[in-house]
Formats: C-alpha cells, structure tokens, sequence
C-alpha cells in the first residue's frame, strides 16, 4: 500500500536511503525532517541567492525566481542534499544569526564599524553571501559526483594501509621487524599515510560550509584512519 510518505518521497526525489533513515520514528519525524526542515533551509538558501543585485530590486521578479529555483532543486534530484545539510541546519542558523547580530547590529561595536568604514550591515551580508557561496559550491561538487570521487578514493586508500599493516605484520611473524622487507613496507606505510591524511582535509574543504562538515563521511574516515594508526603503533612494538 502506497503511503503519504511514498508520494511524498516520489515528489521530492528523496533518496529511500534518507527515508528509511527517520522510518522508525514515525511519520511525523519524517514530516519534520524529510519535508519541513529542509523546505525552510532551501527557502533561507533561495533568500540568500535572491538578496543581493538586481533580483532582490523587484519583489515580484524575485518571488518567480525563488520558485524557479526551488523547482529547479527538486527536479535535479538536489533536494536530498538538503535533507542531509537540514539536520543541523538550526544550529547553524543560530550561528549565522549570532555573526550578524554582532556584525551588523551590534550595538557600539556594530556603529563603530559603520562609522569606520563600509558599515555593518554590508559585512553581515558579506558574511552571508560567503555562506551561501559555499553551499552552492557544496551542492555542486555533490551534484557532479566529485564529493562521490573523493570518498570513493579515500576508501582505497585506506584499503590500501590495511594491506600494507596486514603485509608488515606478517613480515614480523615470519622475518622479523630488522628486515629490509619489513623497512620497505614502514617507508610505503608512511608515504601512503601522508596521502591520505591530504586527501581526507581536501574532502573537508569540499563539504564544508560556513565553516561545518555539510553531510559527507568525515567523520568515518577519520576514525578508520586514527583506528589504524593505533594499530600500526601497537605493531612496531
């Protein structure tokens, strides 16, 4: 039987990965996270985009461009990157809205740098505008598969320091660790851990917006990477 959430899921081209996610909670977790966060974290991102320049001098231009827009999210099958990037999306709204507050409005300090030169208000938006720059960017590399890419060659890579622990451990159980084997496999070991240790903060730079890892599996790669790191310790002792 076909539920709300199915046709919901249908319309918004939701992945049935992120559906999935929230089905044990309930519709109503579903609802709030699958449609209702996201809808207002598109619609701060729309507002952003259409706030600046000659869009935001026309209210009725700018209200068909934000549909458009909205439309346009949906229909690319972007509206899933939202869902990921909404889940901490109060945080960082309250983090933005701290920056312009101080930036903007806030109160001595916000009318000595009026005063100073340029004005508050033009570095809140300043602010603002580097925000919504970096999420379009975000949406982007992860619209082309490039975040996709990273992942994907960061997994080899620490398959490949697997091998090499795995490999440097049996060396030891049989030769020994004085062995040129075994020293030829530290040296791979270390410039393979270098690799990786570049390609995991380029992967941060990639998915990072306003300064947060926007979804992605940082995280897990940097615990598989610290996991074995303690491991290739344990063993050179």
């Amino acid at each position: 039987m076909v539920t709300v959430m199915d046709l919901v899921a249908q319309f918004f081209r939701i992945s049935p990965q992120l559906v999935s996610k929230y089905a044990a909670q309930g519709q109503i977790y579903q609802i709030f996270y699958l449609v209702f966060f996201p809808t207002l974290f598109v619609l701060l991102f729309i507002y952003l985009l259409t706030s600046r320049g000659a869009i935001g001098l026309h209210r009725g231009f700018k209200v068909l461009i934000s549909i458009a827009v909205y439309a346009f999210i949906i229909l690319n099958g972007w509206y899933s990157y939202f869902i990921m990037l909404s889940e901490f999306w109060l945080f960082m709204l309250i983090i933005l809205g701290g920056v312009y507050f101080f930036w903007a409005r806030g109160g001595t300090k916000g009318g000595q740098l009026a005063q100073a030169g340029g004005g508050g208000q033009a570095r809140g938006r300043s602010v603002f505008g580097n925000i919504s720059g970096q999420l379009a960017n975000r949406l982007k590399k992860g619209a082309t598969h490039e975040i996709k890419d990273q992942e994907t060659m960061i997994e080899n890579q620490l398959k490949a320091l697997e091998q090499l622990l795995n490999q440097y451990n049996n060396v030891v159980h049989d030769l020994g660790p004085q062995t040129v084997d075994a020293g030829n496999i530290v040296r791979e070991w270390g410039s393979m851990f270098s690799q990786v240790q570049a390609s995991i903060q380029q992967y941060r730079d990639s998915i990072q917006v306003g300064g947060f890892a926007a979804g992605g599996k940082l995280k897990h790669f940097q615990d598989r990477l610290e996991s074995m790191m303690k491991k290739w310790d344990k063993a050179q002792k």
